[in-house]
This record gives C-alpha cells, sequence and structure tokens, in this order.
C-alpha cells in the first residue's frame, strides 16, 4: 500500500488524510510563517481584478466595450491601476501596505488547457514527467520537524502540496475531523500482523491520537475579531483563523475558489467572486492581528492562467495567459511589483505577454517562509516581496 493512503469516513467522503509517523506537531509560536494558498479555480481575469486607469483605460475600453469596468466604478489604487469594485474589503490592507500585487504573472510558452496549466503551476515546471507540487518537493529538502502536516481545507485537491514529503490533511472542518475520527477505535499492535496491516492500524491509532489532541487544543475556545462571510470561503478561513490562534502548528494551508472559468456573463459572477474573495480575506487578517499572527502570515493567490485580454461575443473573456498575484501578510512589502503587461503588443493569440514568472514569486516566498528553494526554481530572481 502506498504510503499516502486515502482514507474515507463513513458513508460519505467528508474528510480525507495522507499521513507518515508523527504526524500532527503542536509548538509554542516561534520564528516560522505560515504559509497560506489559495487556489482560484478556472482562470482569474487580471484585468477586471486591477483595472487599468489613465492612458491605459481607453486602450482596455477599446479591448472590452462591454465588459470594462468604468472609472468612476473603479477604487483607484494609484493614477494608473485600480481595484475592481467588488475588492473594496481590501483597501484597508493595500492602504496599510500589507497587501502586495504582482504584475503580468505568467510562464513562456503558455498552455491555455486547464488541466495542464495548473500541472505547470502546481510543480513549478514544465517537464510533464513531474508530478509532486513544488511545496512537497521543498519539503523533500528542507525536512520536517515533527513531521507537521499540511491542510487542504474546505474540499480542491492538495495541488502544490501533492507527494510523498509533505503530509496533509484534507478537511471540511476541524470539528467534522473529530467527529469522524471518534467513529475508529485504537487497535493495539501484534506482531503476527503482515506488514500491510501493521501500517493500516498504526495509520487508524494516530488518526485517533491525532484528533485526541486536536480536539483538546480547540477546547481553548479562542475568541476571533471579524465577521466572516457565510460562504464556503469564509467558512475555510474561519476553521484556519481557530487553528491557528489555538496553537495547531502547521506551516501550510491551502483553500480552493472555484467559478473564475467566466466564458459566459462573466461581469456579474466575477463580481460576486470577488467579493467572496475579498470579504473573506479581509475577516481571516482581522482574525491574524487581534491574536497576533499576522506578521507570521503570508497568504498567496493563485490561478492557472489569466484571460483573452479581448471580451468574447458571449459576454465573457476566453483563456488567457499573463494574470495578477496577490500577497498577504504582516511582513509583505505591499505595493505593485513587477511590470505591467502591454495592452498594445499582445501575442500572436492576442493574449497578454507575461513579465514576471510566477517561478520567481515562489522562489521568493520559499525562501523567506521556509528558508530555502528548490532546483525547480533556480534562475528565476526572487522579488522584493517583503521587507
Amino acid at each position: 500500500m502506498h504510503r499516502r493512503t486515502f482514507i474515507k469516513f463513513g458513508a460519505v467522503t467528508t474528510a480525507a488524510l495522507f499521513f507518515s509517523p508523527d504526524l500532527f506537531a503542536f509548538r509554542s509560536y516561534g520564528e516560522e510563517k505560515i504559509l497560506i494558498l489559495l487556489e482560484l479555480k478556472g482562470g482569474n481575469d487580471g484585468l477586471n481584478t486591477l483595472v487599468p486607469l489613465g492612458n491605459r483605460h481607453e486602450l482596455y475600453r477599446r479591448l472590452r466595450p462591454h465588459l470594462a469596468i468604468s472609472e468612476n466604478e473603479v477604487i483607484p489604487l494609484t493614477r494608473e491601476w485600480g481595484f475592481h469594485p467588488s475588492l473594496a474589503p481590501l483597501q484597508d490592507l493595500w492602504q496599510e501596505k500589507s497587501l502586495a500585487i504582482v504584475h503580468g504573472v505568467g510562464y513562456p510558452r503558455p498552455n491555455r488547457s486547464h488541466f495542464r496549466s495548473i500541472d505547470i503551476w502546481n510543480t513549478a515546471s514544465h517537464n510533464p514527467h513531474i508530478s509532486t507540487g513544488w511545496l512537497d518537493a521543498l519539503f523533500e529538502k528542507i525536512g520536517h520537524s515533527g513531521q507537521i502536516p499540511a491542510v487542504v481545507m474546505g474540499g480542491g485537491n492538495a495541488g502544490p502540496l501533492l507527494g510523498p514529503h509533505l503530509p496533509t490533511v484534507t478537511m471540511h472542518s476541524p470539528e467534522r475531523f473529530i467527529r469522524q475520527a471518534k467513529n475508529i477505535h485504537h487497535i493495539r499492535q501484534k506482531a503476527a500482523f503482515p506488514p500491510t496491516l501493521s501500517y493500516i492500524v498504526s495509520m487508524q491509532n494516530r488518526i485517533v491520537a491525532t484528533a485526541e489532541k486536536l480536539e483538546e487544543k480547540l477546547q481553548q475556545n479562542v475568541s476571533l475579531a471579524g465577521h466572516f462571510p457565510k460562504t464556503g470561503l469564509g467558512k475555510g478561513f474561519s476553521h484556519i483563523a481557530r487553528l491557528i490562534a489555538s496553537g495547531v502548528d502547521t506551516p501550510v494551508y491551502k483553500l480552493t475558489l472555484g467559478g473564475f472559468d467566466t466564458h459566459v456573463m462573466q461581469k456579474e459572477k466575477h463580481a460576486l467572486l470577488l467579493k467572496n474573495f475579498a470579504e473573506a480575506t479581509a475577516a481571516f487578517a482581522q482574525a491574524m492581528k487581534e491574536v497576533g499572527r499576522w506578521n507570521d502570515i503570508v497568504f498567496m493567490t493563485y490561478s492557472e492562467f489569466g484571460r483573452r485580454a479581448s471580451e468574447n461575443g458571449s459576454g465573457g473573456t476566453d483563456h488567457g495567459t499573463a494574470s495578477v498575484q496577490f500577497l498577504l501578510g504582516g511582513g509583505v512589502k505591499g505595493g505593485f511589483h513587477g511590470d505591467p503587461p502591454s495592452l498594445e503588443k499582445l501575442d500572436t493569440n492576442g493574449d497578454l505577454i507575461y513579465t514576471t514568472d510566477f517561478r520567481s514569486v515562489y522562489h521568493t516566498v520559499a525562501r523567506y517562509c521556509f528558508g530555502k528553494s528548490i532546483t525547480r526554481m533556480d534562475g528565476y530572481p526572487p522579488l522584493e516581496l517583503f521587507g
């Protein structure tokens, strides 16, 4: 049986766990950073997320006569760029310089397939034979202090966490994980057990022990500031906030917000998606500040690609290339990073030409959070995203 075994609790799959020995570590706070990844699944439209103003706005309107956000609706950040109006909850984070926005993030020879492009982002490699995530490769290099796992909260795949070196727990909520684990009983190991059964028994026993420790931590009933929206993303962020505030030591969390494949009727859909993202993110930031952990947080968005520069005939945009990437946290160097892609010089498909390779962002985040990078990111210079 493979070491990263998939386990189902009950008739409905509500939690999946991938284990290695010494699953959880509960430590006192130190210098460790907590990386939180949010996958904007489907391909987020960067041009309507960060809207061009000034001279660029006229070019933008020509490309998108129906989809363009008018200048009087845009929340201005500078004379040249502004937020989609749905991102209003992030204004305070921008003003306090806890929000960095990277322009034109993409990669050479862009692939417009959802499946292949997200594989490239997840593995940080164009090599189709590499299947392990970039964070798994990083933790293979840096090792584990107590084999602390990552957590995928609320569904979605492991993505950059996938592989044998970064034990990952997938849960819809800590309470459901604990409740389901109580249906499993501790079994005494016997020498007569064959290796496969012995491994299953040991894993089962670790589930029980982990749930007990987790329940003990959560009994602290930490009070969180901020109002988390009653959306899937809002609930996911609230669960992560409680785990962090209760002292559960996990270096990496991942969430997913789907729906960004906006080929049709984009304007209304995209506005709701960005509102969901902004409200949940702002609530999480407020909670982390209240419990004194904001300086330990690095929150990063990513998406498999951006959208076509021009709108299509169905009130939407088709698969494109470069987009914007957000990073938030107390140690983030707020403001714009990288060069904006040109709206005049598009590629032969009518797409934006990327200006920042996403592996430069990954390289920077890996070194800041965990002190090392990996071979896959060699040659991609770090950015000044922290300081």
